[in-house]
């Protein structure tokens, strides 16, 4: 429907308009591309390169010339539990696929509408986009592809590299495990940020800047064990 209607509008550009009337239609016209826009259905699949469909983007990240890549595909949306004002942008956002970025040189995921995102082949990308799909894949690769290690209570752990998404511990920090469980999804941040129903099954501890011992919950993916010949 929308797209006749669209076709619609068009033709009537041709005919003799008063500038008012012209104005309406042009905007009326332009929202119109977008909803036929964002109502074209992409079948996405874990490893797809995404952008933003021209006009859809409505975070921070990826940035219009930046690449993500699909990390998860859900079999229905989820919503984001923390938007309970209907007169935010946010509010009841279907959230279908789930995507990673690039930050800071570090492998960070997102729930997204699937909706305002499209898929983009490898050969079309920039020289720029390339170098980042490169990284991306290869972290994807290090998260779900390589078998994950069994870690126990007391083993010497590091982020992998590129998994590095909390302030703390640093690249290269040598942490304990301090207790592994079955994946569990939070709903405490809401999924504007990265964090969102990430798959925490792993308590590690961390020293502080004083030397005492703090203790946060991981993604056991982006961690792996330290040899016995790198201790310190």
């Amino acid at each position: 429907m929308g797209s006749r209607l669209l076709e619609q509008l068009r033709d009537s550009l041709n005919e003799n308009l008063d500038t008012r009337t012209r104005e309406q239609t042009e905007a009326a016209i332009d929202v119109l591309e977008k909803y036929v826009l964002y109502t074209r259905e992409t079948v996405f699949h874990v490893g797809d390169f995404v952008v933003w469909k021209e006009g859809m983007s409505c975070r921070s990240v990826p940035k219009d010339d930046e690449v993500g890549i699909v990390t998860a595909v859900l079999d229905k949306p989820i919503f984001d539990p923390l938007r309970k004002s209907s007169g935010t942008p946010n509010f009841r956002e279907p959230l279908s696929i789930r995507i990673a970025v690039r930050a800071n040189d570090t492998f960070i995921e997102f729930y997204m509408d699937g909706s305002r995102m499209e898929t983009i082949a490898y050969e079309s990308l920039t020289g720029a986009q390339r170098g980042c799909a490169d990284y991306l894949t290869d972290c994807l690769n290090k998260l779900t592809k390589q078998p994950p290690e069994k870690f126990k209570n007391g083993d010497i752990v590091q982020w992998k590299p590129g998994m590095k998404c909390t302030k703390r511990p640093e690249y290269n920090q040598q942490c304990v495990v301090m207790e592994t469980f079955p994946p569990h999804q939070s709903n405490r941040r809401g999924a504007c940020a990265a964090g969102f129903r990430e798959p925490s099954d792993i308590r590690i501890g961390v020293l502080d800047d004083d030397g005492d011992l703090m203790i946060y919950l991981f993604d056991s993916r982006r961690f792996e064990k330290v040899p016995e010949s790198q201790w310190e």
